[in-house]
């Protein structure tokens, strides 16, 4: 799935028909006519397109036969299988699980054991044609074979409650009496009421499930389906990010590893609560992410866009890196600047504070962390960059003079976000004294976060043997497209920073009452360079959600959300007694100022707020 995610655009669209909506379903004989001119340059509306095939009605999806097309691929296209080889390319030790160069043969040299390595390709050949050859089965033709598998036990047991029923009938009319006698066959009459009764509730059970998968969607047909284990869980369709959960058992001392499709976080999520080192509480539990997994395809995609970054330690500044020693805002060089690398994440393992690596355990990694105070939370810091901005829709807000204050612009946005540091609070109210960094073993897939041991030295948490000179400064970070609106202040509008920053709360805070979404599916951005001032609310979902053009809807000429939402914001303002802003009224998840009361007017917004209307952008 997720060689077709980068390399194939699929040209799925929907369709009225009589009874609804019909998704169409391309061709699988010209599946080679979908192949992109390049990896992944298809826009990642795709994404949101599949999204809308995937989770949309079965019916509408023809019983999924609109994913032939995926089948077609798999079992046609030869960089499928080059494609798997790729992943599996590693020799590895059986007896320490160390991964080598799959060139290298031989013993391992790590554990100094007599273990001939063993070149992965080659050991799971099987699994991948069996990826390739049972492809159709898992994850194209489920909702078919589930409706069969129902309709056929439908059947059988229709046909098995007219047998015993035929029992039933014979019994009745061989006593000649209204009621069953006492007789040689009363034992076989009384199993057959006993399986009527069976059959019959089995039949109301299968009536249900077929009644229920008319209107299901896709994706809940396959988890009822026998293939419900190969539900996509991948980046490009799914932008989820995978948890594995490492408990330590205080009785036998035995590390237990866990895994739920329910653990697993959207990328948004994930940045901000799954980034290295970040904390978090799962049933009263405290885990801390010790090791990521990157993917593959996201990291070379941000490398593209970002770069790699120098930091200075000493005057904070952030350059791309291009091949420089020295911080070229102060001059700083040496240990006070750090070459900083983009990744992205695909999986991420959760250690439990029981877990010991060695004579550390988990919370060690923490600087303030001891045998009186523990983490509470970690908190992110992140940093929002709009790449692209494509506009396809313009309305202005005027004041009761007419006069333009501030225009919105409805469009496509490409967004990059990134997590370089954090902040870790404590059970006794301390936090960090200043912003922890995001330092990663360097050894090959190892990728385990980085603490200091009892000399003060930076080592790897899992195996502190490993290079020190391999160690290297992260941020994690994501790509994506999506939908959003950017605000920008009208020609001669005296709108400033504070009461742009306070609308474009306003507006999350009225799109999540008006659209139904929680206030994490919108996020923001800002950019306040001289002349540029502008500020973007964005859907935080790969492809989008629509909600942002919820306030471009106009009925009878009159755009009715854009009304309801400047109403929502005003009502809301003015019922809370703060002065500048609080959680009540104004902060929210995701500021991009951090909820800094300078940050907003409220008293000035509240003001524009009463004399706001909208106006036909000419």
């Amino acid at each position: 799935m997720d060689y077709i995610a980068a390399n194939y655009h699929i040209p799925w669209t929907s369709e009225d028909v009589i009874d609804g909506a019909q998704i169409t379903n391309p061709d699988p004989a010209e599946w080679n006519r979908f192949k992109k001119d390049s990896v992944r340059s298809a826009p990642d509306s795709e994404y949101h397109t599949f999204n809308r095939v995937y989770y949309g009605d079965v019916t509408e999806t023809n019983k999924g036969q609109t994913l032939a097309v995926l089948e077609a691929i798999a079992q046609s296209d030869d960089g499928v299988r080059a494609w798997l080889n790729d992943i599996l390319d590693y020799a590895y030790c059986r007896n320490c699980g160390h991964i080598y160069d799959s060139a290298v043969a031989g013993d391992c040299s790590n554990c100094q054991e007599d273990a001939e390595l063993k070149v992965a390709r080659e050991e799971y050949s099987d699994i991948i044609n069996d990826c390739i050859e049972e492809f159709g089965e898992r994850l194209v033709r489920f909702a078919y074979e589930y409706h069969e598998d129902l309709t056929s036990e439908q059947s059988t047991l229709e046909e098995r409650r007219s047998e015993l029923s035929e029992i039933l009938a014979d019994a009745k009319q061989s006593t000649g009496f209204g009621d069953f006698s006492s007789n040689d066959n009363d034992e076989e009459t009384e199993k057959a009421k006993r399986d009527l009764e069976t059959v019959r509730g089995e039949i109301r059970t299968v009536d249900q499930l077929l009644e229920d998968y008319n209107d299901m969607n896709l994706a809940k047909v396959h988890e009822r389906s026998v293939r419900s284990e190969f539900t996509p869980q991948l980046r490009a369709f799914g932008d989820s990010v995978a948890v594995t959960r490492y408990r330590r058992n205080p009785k036998t001392g035995k590390i237990n590893e866990q895994q739920e499709s329910s653990w697993d976080r959207n990328a948004a999520m994930a940045l901000r609560e799954l980034h290295p080192y970040a904390y978090s509480l799962k049933n009263k539990r405290g885990y801390v992410v010790t090791r990521i997994h990157e993917d593959t395809e996201g990291t070379k995609e941000l490398r593209t866009e970002l770069g790699q970054q120098l930091r200075c330690d000493v005057c904070g500044a952030e350059n791309e890196w291009t091949g420089q020693n020295a911080c070229p805002d102060c001059g700083a060089t040496g240990s006070d600047v750090d070459r900083v690398e983009p990744i992205a994440l695909k999986r991420v393992e959760l250690s439990d504070k029981e877990r010991t690596f060695g004579d550390r355990s988990s919370e060690d990694i923490f600087p303030l962390s001891n045998y009186h105070t523990s983490p509470r939370n970690t908190f992110a810091h992140v940093t929002t960059r709009v790449s692209e901005f494509e506009s396809d829709e313009d309305t202005v807000l005027t004041d009761g003079n007419g006069n333009s204050v501030v225009k919105l612009t409805h469009g496509d946005i490409e967004i990059t976000e990134t997590v370089d540091s954090f902040t870790t609070s404590y059970s006794d109210g301390q936090s960090d004294p200043k912003e922890q960094t995001l330092t990663l073993c360097g050894e090959r897939h190892c990728n385990s976060v980085v603490s200091k041991n009892t000399d003060d030295e930076p080592v790897c948490l899992r195996d502190p043997e490993h290079d020190t000179s391999k160690q290297r400064e992260v941020m994690a970070g994501r790509m994506f497209q999506t939908k959003g609106i950017r605000l920008t202040p009208a020609t001669s509008s005296s709108l400033t920073e504070r009461e742009l920053h306070t609308l474009t709360h306003g507006f999350r805070l009225a799109l999540q009452r008006i659209g139904g979404v929680e206030i994490r599916s919108l996020q923001e951005s800002f950019d306040y360079e001289e002349g540029n001032m502008e500020a973007f609310i964005f859907e935080s979902t790969v492809g989008g959600n629509g909600v942002t053009e919820l306030l471009y809807n106009v009925e009878d000429g009159q755009q009715v959300e854009l009304e309801d939402a400047l109403t929502v914001m005003a009502e809301n303002f003015d019922a809370c007694g703060c002065n500048s802003g609080c959680p009540e009224c104004i902060f929210q998840y995701g500021c991009d100022e951090d909820n800094k009361d300078y940050t907003f007017d409220k008293s000035g917004l509240i003001t524009r707020l009463d004399n706001l209307s909208t106006a036909e952008d000419d």
